[in-house]
């Protein structure tokens, strides 16, 4: 599998959403987006109508030994101007500035642990970068459908 990289300077985003803790054996992504998109239309100040959906995982974590039992952060957010008025049951959180790899995977959302592990186990190890200590996040278009074939979304890795 040959992906293509972009290295992009990230700024500072402003998301609000709503989070869960989980592993991906104890996977609940599908309760924590449903759970959110139930309550979009409560957040009125968005930046645009893309989807944010973020990892965060311990910072001590070795990804060299990243099991599917790992407990992490998984959030479903969007962007917003600011996040002075934050609907109930939903939370704030800032992803700093920064360097991130983004690579394009087109596909169904079953099968995106393939980029994944393209990212951790052939790109990262062959290049000049070190993983860097962020959230980690695919960023969705507002139309993305988990199960289409032709589904896209862009993977965001921190690094330095």
């Amino acid at each position: 599998m040959k992906e293509r990289v972009t290295i992009v300077d990230f700024s500072d985003k402003i998301l609000v959403g709503k989070k869960i803790k989980m592993s991906l054996t104890n996977d609940r992504i599908s309760v924590l987006w449903k759970s959110f998109k139930s309550q979009l239309f409560m957040i009125e100040n968005r930046v645009d109508t893309s989807f944010y959906s973020i990892q965060i995982y311990s910072p001590d974590l070795n990804f060299k030994e990243f099991n599917s039992n790992i407990i992490f952060e998984n959030w479903a957010a969007v962007e917003v101007i600011d996040h002075f008025e934050i609907p109930d049951g939903m939370e704030s959180l800032i992803i700093k500035e920064g360097k991130y790899a983004v690579f394009t995977y087109y596909g169904t959302a079953k099968d995106a642990f393939k980029t994944t592990q393209y990212i951790f186990e052939v790109w990262l190890p062959g290049s000049k970068f070190q993983l860097d200590v962020r959230p980690h996040f695919q960023l969705m278009e507002s139309d993305y459908r988990p199960n289409d074939s032709n589904a896209k979304e862009t993977f965001w890795v921190p690094v330095n």
